[in-house]
């Protein structure tokens, strides 16, 4: 199943936010870490480490 599907979303919806193309909300994004089972600050965190 497709990650859009997953959390609700339109794949349109999905693209865009995947190409910066659109703002996200907070919902979504603990939505997103819920299905890949990550932290949000995960997905924050730009910094080589």
């Amino acid at each position: 199943m497709q990650l859009a599907e997953k959390i609700n979303i339109s794949r349109t919806h999905m693209s865009r936010i995947e190409t910066a193309d659109c703002a996200v909300s907070l919902d979504v994004v603990f939505d997103i870490c819920d299905v890949l089972d990550v932290k949000p600050q995960k997905i924050f965190d730009f910094r080589d480490n």
